[in-house]
């Protein structure tokens, strides 16, 4: 984990400017922070986090014969087949690191070579003889990468605050804001801000003479007949590269115990695991620590709820892009225990839910299609005490698109909304969620929350076997034997009740001043807001939560996201 930064300007840049880029973001890399200017215009920038290879002559930018530059972020957990494949073939590598690897295939493959590389990553490419950049991240989206391009000027980076540091205006995109108070992230290939772009994990980005083009990157598809233990296994054993210490965030659920059990049999045991109880289930609790016990594990266990207003303001201090899922705040508590710990990558069991099914969403959804289920909607005030089986009764729809975005939006007071009858599959829905909120919500959250204190996070279920494995199985396979019924089996985990990564948003928290004070910002009807929610009914919904009258912990947490975000960002009227 590192942050990159690309300058090809218009203008010469200058080393204050340069500076201010790349110190932004230092926390992405405490190791070493260092830019290299190719010509007065064009300059590249790196902070790194020392994870593989912990020499000095690892560090970034790394250049070759001064020509070929690259500012690299991420593993690739290949790296030491890849090398001695160029080896073989008359390529010898000076150095130990992964980057080196990179550049080394992309000088001698180009685009082509990319398609090689399996792990987690974000590059910038350039070659000063031919002037052509080429910067992409993988596939899945693990790695975030930024990007500006406006008359003939193009500017790249792991964080949209480096870009801002570069002088562009900070002018908010309606559009981003919009899909925020809906779904609680951004699109994709936005930011809040008008002028940056998020790259899509889909395309690579080629800049030469002026002109950029968006290639369609070429996602391999493996077959195989192994087993799904098999595949996990080789996935975890290949996350766990480092010469630095590893640790692993553990729940009470199947995906990250599932991650535990593996580390076990591959002699892993010294890796530490860091644990939060969400909800103060004393019997979760007890039941991680017995089982971490007997398997030789060191448990941390971390107490949300210490300094709460301090952490959570420090939190929202470090957020790049607003994402309303206190999941992130949950997770900078981890990261920054483990940064206390010397712990410098962290396992998860992040994209399980999006491949095996699941969210609560995703059964909804399934047995809505698969038993065309319907309720009179003066029979849906009966199940008013329950928000998810309320929310998945009143938002069943004719048109199967428009009942999944309905189960996937918030309940904010939307001023306009859209019906679409765009056809849509179970199998659709696990894929609309690999592409748009696990890139957009849980990786860009996860990214920010734990780069924040220079801690990357691994996730060894987004591998390209294990999602083709998932794919090719029929919607029936998803809830056999339960939700996640083949993990489950395999290593024995007894079924719990499906438990979200995050804590509700209690009455009492409207009394803490730094939460009072943002909510505060919301009693101005000319808020940005507003432009997209009903001032009233927001007000409403408000009281409505306040009052115990119906839990809208999703829709508190969003709003108070974004509003101290764009106060500290934008200034809102």
């Amino acid at each position: 984990m590192c942050g990159i930064h690309f300058i090809h300007s218009n203008r010469p840049v200058s080393t204050e400017t340069m500076e201010n880029i790349c110190n932004s973001t230092t926390h992405r890399g405490p190791n070493n922070t260092a830019y290299k200017f190719i010509t007065p215009k064009i300059a590249v920038g790196h902070n790194r986090l020392s994870v593989i290879d912990l020499k000095e002559e690892a560090n970034q930018p790394f250049c070759i014969d001064n020509r070929y530059y690259l500012t690299f972020n991420g593993e690739i957990y290949n790296y030491k087949l890849l090398r001695e494949e160029l080896k073989n073939e008359g390529f010898p590598c000076q150095t130990n690191s992964d980057t080196e690897v990179v550049l080394r295939i992309l000088i001698s493959k180009g685009v082509e070579g990319i398609a090689a590389f399996i792990g987690m990553y974000a590059f910038v490419f350039y070659d000063c003889l031919t002037d052509t950049t080429i910067a992409t991240r993988d596939t899945f989206g693990v790695k975030p990468l930024y990007y500006h391009f406006e008359n003939q000027q193009l500017l790249i980076s792991s964080e949209t605050k480096a870009l801002t540091n570069f002088g562009l205006k900070k002018q908010l995109n309606p559009t981003a804001l919009a899909h925020y108070l809906q779904f609680k992230y951004a699109p994709i290939d936005t930011t809040f801000y008008n002028s940056i772009h998020s790259l899509s994990p889909k395309h690579i980005l080629i800049y030469k003479e002026g002109k950029a083009t968006f290639l369609p990157k070429q996602t391999p598809k493996p077959n195989t007949t192994a087993p799904l233990k098999q595949l996990l296994k080789k996935s975890v054993e290949e996350n766990c590269v480092s010469d630095a210490k590893i640790g692993l965030m553990l729940s009470g659920g199947v995906d990250s115990q599932s991650l535990l059990l593996l580390l076990k049999e591959l002699e892993m045991a010294n890796c530490i695991c860091f644990y939060v109880n969400c909800d103060n289930d004393i019997k979760e609790e007890k039941a991680i620590k017995e089982l971490t016990k007997k398997l030789g594990f060191q448990l941390e266990v971390i107490n949300w709820n210490t300094s709460f207003e301090t952490n959570l303001e420090e939190y929202c201090n470090t957020i790049d892009q607003p994402v309303g899922d206190i999941a992130g705040y949950l997770t900078y508590l981890i990261s920054k225990r483990a940064k206390a710990l010397g712990v410098k990558s962290l396992l998860s069991g992040i994209g399980a839910d999006e491949l095996f099914a699941g969210y609560n969403r995703h059964k909804a959804f399934y047995y809505t299609r698969k038993l065309n289920l319907r309720l009179p909607k003066p029979l849906v005030f009966l199940f008013k005490s329950n928000r998810l089986v309320s929310k998945l009764f009143k938002n069943i729809h004719a048109s199967p698109y428009q009942t999944w975005l309905n189960f996937i939006s918030l309940e904010l007071p939307f001023t306009k909304t859209a019906v679409s009858t765009t056809p849509f599959s179970f199998q659709d829905c696990l894929q609309h969620d690999l592409e748009n909120y696990l890139v957009g919500d849980v990786l860009s959250v996860t990214d920010q929350s734990s780069m924040a204190n220079g801690v990357e996070v691994r996730v060894p279920f987004l591998n390209e076997i294990v999602k083709s494995y998932s794919q090719s199985k029929p919607s029936t396979y998803f809830f056999k034997n339960g939700s996640k019924g083949e993990l489950r089996s395999m290593f024995n985990i007894p079924k719990t009740t499906k438990k979200g990564f995050g804590i509700a948003f209690k009455q009492d928290y409207f009394h803490i001043p730094f939460i009072k004070n943002t909510f505060l910002l919301l009693e101005n009807p000319s808020h940005e807001f507003y432009k997209h929610l009903s001032f009233t009914e927001t007000q409403h919904l408000l009281q409505q939560h306040k009052a115990c009258k119906k839990d809208y912990s999703p829709e508190c947490w969003t709003l108070l996201i974004g509003a101290y975000w764009l106060q500290k960002h934008i200034s809102v009227a």
